[in-house]
């Protein structure tokens, strides 16, 4: 589908890119720690719609002169080596938006706040021992979709109905990995929060 404002096909619905969020995770990271200089991207690249999203990152590093460091983590069994490889490689890292990953978010929060390792992902990670968190407002999402089914049950087609984009972004910052990891974040940062956990 080319045009998310017709989308000359029987289907409609809400959207999200999920390229521009890692990407606009990988620019709070660096607000957030200034002169940081390498980055870890933990995804599972058995999943092939994490592909796309690391030229964007790559667009994103190379203006903020970072390097970045790709690591694939298929299943939970691999996070303690991965996490382990990665507080030597880098200086952070940013987690994908994966069904594994995010499913096992806690575990990987706990061994990079074990490692003293700053990381950021999605709003809930923040919740679950990583630094910083940033994404969709999921449940904004879910209210539109209502939208979409009344309309169709009132007799829309769905292809005369343009995608909705979203909009409604949240950041959470967690202070107390923050205080236990000795980073200070800065006040911008913190500004930006949404939610603090302390």
């Amino acid at each position: 589908m080319s045009n998310l404002a017709k989308p000359e096909a029987n289907l409609t619905g809400s959207t999200f890119f999920g390229p521009e969020l890692a990407a606009k995770r990988l620019e709070i990271l660096k607000e957030a720690m200034p002169n940081l200089l390498t980055v870890g991207v933990l995804t599972n690249l058995a999943n092939p719609m994490n592909e796309p999203i690391m030229p964007q990152m790559l667009e994103v590093a190379s203006l903020r002169k970072l390097t970045l460091r790709q690591y694939d983590a298929r299943s939970s069994a691999d996070f303690d080596g991965i996490i382990s490889a990665m507080k030597a490689d880098v200086g952070a890292f940013v987690l994908l938006d994966d069904s594994m990953l995010i499913d096992n978010a806690a575990a990987i929060g706990k061994l990079a706040l074990n490692h003293d390792l700053p990381s950021i992902g999605f709003p809930a990670y923040a919740e679950v021992d990583g630094l910083l968190g940033f994404g969709i407002d999921f449940p904004e999402i879910f209210r539109r979709a209502a939208t979409f089914v009344d309309k169709i049950i009132k007799g829309a087609k769905p292809a005369d109905l343009p995608f909705e984009r979203a909009s409604k972004f949240e950041t959470v910052v967690n202070l107390k990995t923050a205080k236990a990891i000795g980073i200070e974040l800065p006040t911008s940062v913190l500004l930006r929060a949404d939610q603090v956990i302390e």
